[in-house]
């Protein structure tokens, strides 16, 4: 029978996921014989696997996988024949494959961000211009496997583009200082546009200009500063993947940088007419140099925060709490959970409309983050008007302290909401606290948590309810 305990186990240990496809394949031939079909598949730029399969009638099942944010890894198409149940037998078991296909995706995101980086140096230290385009666009060329990548200078008298710099090969003339209209192709509709232009499928694209025989995907990018495009990079590539939507956000700000180093050149030459290059040039890189660090502190800490109020979000909570769980498994201490749960807050969007709401949301955010102590491990938004917080060290008697403190902190917002029972926007906040112990889940306490939230609605709203659900030997003694 499919699977069993031993090919569950086997599937558990695997350290990638090849790995882990191919133990699912041995697995299934030697349950079913030979005649199977198994294949993961990951997404296409702009494919968000927009369905949700089962078996069909040739007896294939396809599983979406998706990450804890619910965007989608991959896909599982099997068809094992005969065994028309084998994919709804798989499905519980998917856990240690989407935490594969996780790990994978976080280590491409890391390559980008090192490979923006690399061209930041290059930015930054390169002073003659011409060896700085040729540096960006030959490392870019090969970091992506492209068939042909350009950057183009709009020269200010003709308004046509003009090639700065290359790689790869095309059916045009490629020389520096070569001129053509900007206002043709792909290009073209960049610049009308004044973004970026992702095509998966250059030959459905009645815009596409061919360069390069092997291109089935074309990116363009504007090159601009302050509003002004100045150039225009483009990029092609043989497949649709060198593209991710990833990637083209690591070089869109790749753009955005090499925008400002053509800014700070320009007038280098203007100020070198007039003698007063110095001072402005020190400011422009500094500016550089901090958008550079912003921009990098951005993706570091983007995957991991709420736009909205600012605080951590679901992912961003989910990952604290199995690190706070574990670390308290570790040194034997005590953890609390309060969920907090905004009062008839849909009554307050209907009265006051979303923008109102989204104040709402942000004070409140803003409160409970300004309530907690220092060493708090984690504030989180949970859900649309739900928050949760996380409480290291702490058992039931410190979680209904910081609860009430929150509380009051939102009473003495005195945000009016004239459909609550007392005018104003009240809080609702369920409490749990456990010791973790080895093979006991963190989710056992967000139930527990989640069932006194769901006492305290009840019992009027505007109120702190703790949790009386956790067996006594993992509950935490205040």
């Amino acid at each position: 029978m499919f699977p069993s305990a031993d090919d569950i186990l086997f599937l558990n240990r695997a350290s990638g996921a090849v790995e882990w496809m191919d133990l699912l394949r041995n697995a299934l031939v030697r349950c079913h014989g030979p005649a199977i079909e198994v294949e993961l598949q990951r997404p296409h730029p702009g494919d968000a696997f927009g369905f949700d399969a089962g078996a069909d009638a040739d007896e294939a099942a396809t599983l979406r996988i998706d990450d804890d944010d619910g965007a989608p890894l991959a896909r599982l198409r099997l068809h094992v024949p005969g065994h028309a149940d084998v994919g709804n037998a798989l499905r519980p078991h998917l856990g240690h494959l989407a935490a594969l296909l996780a790990l994978e995706r976080a280590r491409q995101k890391s390559h980008l961000a090192d490979l923006l980086v690399d061209l930041s140096y290059i930015l930054l230290f390169e002073e003659d211009l011409g060896t700085l385009l040729q540096g960006v666009i030959g490392y870019i060329y090969r970091r992506f496997h492209l068939s042909l990548a350009t950057i183009g200078l709009i020269d200010p008298q003709s308004g046509q583009l003009s090639l700065r710099a290359f790689a790869g090969e095309s059916r045009f003339p490629l020389e520096l200082g070569h001129s053509w209209p900007a206002d043709r192709g792909i290009t073209g509709r960049a610049l009308r546009t004044r973004a970026a232009v992702f095509v998966a499928d250059v030959g459905a694209d009645p815009d596409y200009i061919e360069g390069n025989a092997l291109t089935r995907a074309e990116l363009v990018i504007p090159i601009r500063h302050r509003g002004e495009i100045l150039g225009m990079l483009n990029l092609e590539s043989p497949a649709a993947e060198s593209f991710s939507a990833d990637a083209r956000a690591i070089l869109d700000l790749l753009a955005d940088q090499i925008g400002g180093v053509l800014h700070l050149t320009m007038l280098k030459l203007r100020l070198q007419e007039v003698n007063d290059a110095t001072q402005v040039m020190v400011s422009e890189l500094a500016a550089l140099n901090e958008k550079l660090r912003r921009a990098n502190r951005r993706l570091a800490a983007t995957a991991m925060r709420d736009t909205l109020t600012g605080i951590g979000n679901r992912r961003g909570f989910d990952l604290g709490l199995r690190r706070a769980w574990a670390q308290a498994r570790r040194r034997r201490h005590s953890l609390a959970l309060l969920l907090i749960d905004i009062d008839h807050f849909k009554a307050f969007n209907d009265r006051h409309g979303h923008p109102a709401g989204d104040a709402c949301l942000r004070s409140i955010g803003q409160a409970i983050r300004g309530s907690l102590r220092g060493d708090d491990i984690v504030c989180a938004r949970y859900g649309g008007e739900e928050f949760a917080v996380v409480l290291g060290d702490a058992g039931r008697e410190q979680g209904m302290l910081v609860a009430e403190r929150i509380r009051n902190a939102v009473r003495a917002l005195a945000l009016p909401h004239p459909d609550a029972p007392g005018g104003r926007v009240s809080l609702s906040v369920g409490v749990a606290a456990a010791t973790p112990r080895a093979g006991t889940p963190a989710a056992e306490l967000v139930q527990a948590a989640d069932a006194a939230l769901y006492r305290a609605k009840q019992n009027g709203r505007d109120r702190v309810e703790i949790d009386g659900e956790l067996p006594d030997a993992q509950r935490a003694q205040a």
